[in-house]
């Protein structure tokens, strides 16, 4: 990654539409000791625009300067950090430069030099002064931590290891801009993180998890991920995982538990750089479904990373030795649903998470029924209601986690379940297309008004078949679906 020179970076960042429009609004009310700090001065360096400002003014500017900028921009203001007093200026709109999130923080100590030097990475203890002088855009590059040799080199350096301490997501938080900007974190910094990885169960779930989905979020992710877990961090973060090290599994399986765990993560990550090549035709597809979803490529790498966490709770020795997991999945969702408790996942998050993970030998199984011709069209359909928009999740953790294997000892896993996969994917578009979400034919109240039945569970039981026989082919008008009905009714199966 190339580095501008300093000289071309202030003149980069001079044409910075944002930082020009704050020049502007600062021009009748002049403050000493104004500095651009952190993420915007990196970036500019780096040639690229930051999606928003950190500024550092004295710390008897920051309530006065907070009020004004919130009704010039406009603004809403949001206190970051009491403490500190950190102030958040948020837009109200999300037009033009309205966008542009500002934070205002405190100067610490007497100098820019001394709060740089507070700071956690180097690359982000930079700061350009904002002079107060209306005829100066820009002040030079202040760079007491060596910011610039780092950048240069490519390299996350902690500016000194207490700053670890202080704010242990900063643990996180290395390996989240290392992956960002695709840089190695120094060895240094890698040990003194090491030293410091029990603390990571200390700051607030919330800031976490925010920092590990933009590290998942990254193209690439898989060698920061394996860097983590050198370092304490992964087990400090999922506990959940340290029993998956070492456990053997069977003859399908040419890893342990845990590197089987990780190679699954590396193929989802595959796939998606890959714009899902092992799944074509329908790569495209599947990226779109992929983006529908800010979160989603971060959710489905970690349920790739955690969908085998059920079974060393579930592990039986068997016929000669084999051990087997009988019911991982479940065990495995139900401790998904703890990780996404504890990491406050919202209710959608957390209910896909644990989908994924619980779901993830269902393919394998209607797999199985394939190769014996017992699957049907309607078990087919009952899949893809069943998941719904979750459904492709199903299938990309389900193609990566047979590729994980790696094994050459069975015949089951080979380019035929891969083929099958493709099959689901091509059934549920051709369906889709085909009307399977058509107006019903029928309604439960059609159902009680002809059979006489009252409501309850039972009559979405029979709506539920009726959907699966029309999916299937079997019936096509209302008259043929209460037929249906009365069949089943007649059978006795909707208890």
């Amino acid at each position: 990654m190339r580095v501008l020179s300093t000289e071309e970076a202030l003149a980069r960042l001079g044409r910075n539409a944002a930082v020009r429009r704050l020049r502007s609004l600062l021009v009748g009310r002049p403050i000493e000791g104004l500095y651009l700090v952190g993420g915007v001065v990196r970036d500019a360096l780096l040639g690229r625009d930051a999606p928003d400002l950190d500024i550092v003014c004295p710390p008897g500017e920051v309530q006065e300067l907070s009020a004004f900028l919130a009704e010039a921009w406009p603004c809403r203001l949001v206190q970051l950090n009491e403490r500190w007093g950190m102030v958040r200026l948020v837009p109200v709109s999300l037009e033009g430069l309205r966008k542009v999130v500002v934070d205002l923080a405190p100067a610490r100590g007497c100098a820019i030099e001394e709060d740089l030097l507070q700071r956690d990475f180097t690359v982000d203890a930079m700061a350009v002064g904002i002079p107060p002088d209306p005829q100066r855009l820009l002040g030079p590059l202040v760079d007491p931590a060596c910011g610039l040799r780092d950048l240069a080199s490519g390299m996350i350096r902690v500016v000194h290891p207490d700053r670890l301490a202080e704010d242990p997501v900063r643990l996180l938080r290395a390996f989240r801009i290392a992956s960002g900007l695709g840089f190695a974190v120094e060895p240094g910094t890698l040990e003194a993180i090491r030293k410091t990885s029990h603390r990571l169960s200390l700051p607030a779930p919330e800031r976490l998890r925010d920092e590990l989905f933009k590290l998942l979020g990254s193209p690439g992710s898989r060698p920061y991920l394996d860097a983590m877990d050198q370092t304490g961090l992964l087990v400090v973060l999922f506990p959940e995982t340290e029993a998956l090290r070492g456990l053997e599994q069977g003859p399908e399986h040419a890893h342990e538990a845990w590197a089987h765990s990780m190679e699954t993560f590396r193929q989802v990550e595959k796939m998606m750089e890959d714009g899902f090549a092992l799944l074509e035709p329908w790569g495209e597809v599947l990226s779109e479904w992929t983006a529908e979803d800010e979160e989603r490529a971060s959710l489905l790498k970690l349920a790739a990373l955690l969908h085998d966490i059920g079974k060393p709770a579930t592990a039986r020795s068997g016929e000669g030795g084999r051990v087997r997991f009988f019911g991982h999945d479940r065990e495995g969702a139900r401790l998904c649903g703890r990780i996404a408790a504890r990491l406050k996942l919202s209710r959608r998050a957390g209910t896909c998470l644990v989908t994924w993970v619980q779901s993830h030998m269902w393919l394998f199984h209607l797999y199985r029924a394939a190769c014996s011709n017992r699957l049907g069209d309607r078990a087919r359909v009952r899949f893809f209601r069943r998941f719904g928009a979750d459904a492709f999740g199903c299938l990309i953790l389900a193609a990566a986690d047979h590729n994980a294997k790696k094994s050459i000892n069975t015949s089951e896993y080979n380019e035929n379940f891969i083929q099958f996969i493709k099959s689901m994917i091509l059934f549920s578009v051709e369906r889709d297309a085909a009307g399977v979400r058509l107006p019903p034919l029928i309604r439960g109240r059609d159902i009680m008004e002809r059979f006489g039945l009252s409501p309850g569970p039972a009559i979405g039981r029979l709506l539920e078949k009726v959907h699966e026989a029309r999916a299937a082919g079997e019936i096509e008008n209302r008259e043929q679906a209460l037929d249906l009905v009365g069949r089943l009714i007649a059978k006795g199966g909707i208890t």
